[in-house]
């Protein structure tokens, strides 16, 4: 470093303001990669996999809804592959420390990794824990043959799906998000499909959905919201399709979207 600024001070006048200028670019870039952003330098938290886990069809790619608090930037999905098994870890990075305010509510997203080679029969477990990590092959999920007008699946889910992170040890289930996209129309529809035994959640206004009978329920979301929800079980796998307040979709259209479901073969 002393080498290359001494051969800048040689420099003529504009090279020099020029060399300046470039240095400025590169430390700040420095500082970002080092220091994160304004908020304090980090430190890198391996941690636990808790949340929703798919495995894509090319048996390779792995995806994660995973959650992190204020204090965290977005974590990466690492898999640490072997012979007999594959381990899974968040990486985060905290900038949490004395005097470092965290603001805002941290995040929720999908995020993937792939493996070097297909998983086979390889378990996934837990790197931190070494419990095993529940996967839904992505090749088992029911396609939806309706949905509303102008319903598209959202592919980077956010806050309102707060809810997916779910214990590391539960049965294999997958949430899709879908919605308009326009701001105040229609509450987020989210389609959960659970592999294993179960029954229909006991709630009124009971009716038939492919020959299974089915129920709706309410309960609250953390918002204080009404979460209405039509489910039941076909022998194989659990579903549940769910609305929230407010603009929440109507049972007429809960039940279309339910009979409308294509199960896998």
């Amino acid at each position: 470093m002393h080498r290359l600024l001494g051969w800048a001070g040689r420099l003529p006048r504009k090279p020099k303001l020029q060399f300046a200028a470039l240095a400025v670019v590169v430390l700040t870039l420095l500082s970002f990669f080092v220091w994160g952003d304004n908020r304090g330098p980090f430190h890198t938290i391996d941690s636990t996999v808790a949340g929703e886990t798919l495995l894509g069809a090319d048996d390779r790619t792995i995806t994660l809804t995973a959650d992190w608090g204020p204090c965290n930037y977005r974590p990466d999905l690492v898999a640490r592959e072997s012979a007999d098994h594959v381990a899974l870890l968040l990486r985060q990075k905290d900038f949490s420390g004395p005097g470092v305010g965290c603001d805002g509510d941290g995040g929720t997203a999908r995020i993937s990794t792939k493996l070097d080679t297909a998983l086979g029969d390889r378990p996934i477990v837990d790197a931190v824990t070494g419990k095993s990590v529940q996967i839904f092959p992505a090749q088992n999920l029911a396609e939806p043959d309706y949905l509303p007008s102008r319903y598209q699946e959202d592919t980077k889910p956010n806050r309102y799906m707060y809810g997916l992170v779910k214990a590391q040890d539960a049965s294999p289930q997958y949430t899709r998000a879908f919605r308009n996209g326009s701001n105040g129309g229609p509450a987020p529809l989210l389609i959960t499909q659970t592999i294993g035994s179960g029954g229909a959640t006991a709630g009124t206004d009971q009716i038939d959905v492919h020959g299974h009978p089915a129920s709706f329920s309410n309960s609250q979301s953390g918002s204080a919201n009404t979460v209405r929800t039509l489910s039941w079980f076909d022998g194989k796998y659990q579903y549940s399709v769910s609305t929230t307040s407010p603009n929440q979709l109507s049972d007429q259209e809960l039940s279309r979207i339910a009979n409308g479901l294509v199960a896998p073969g």
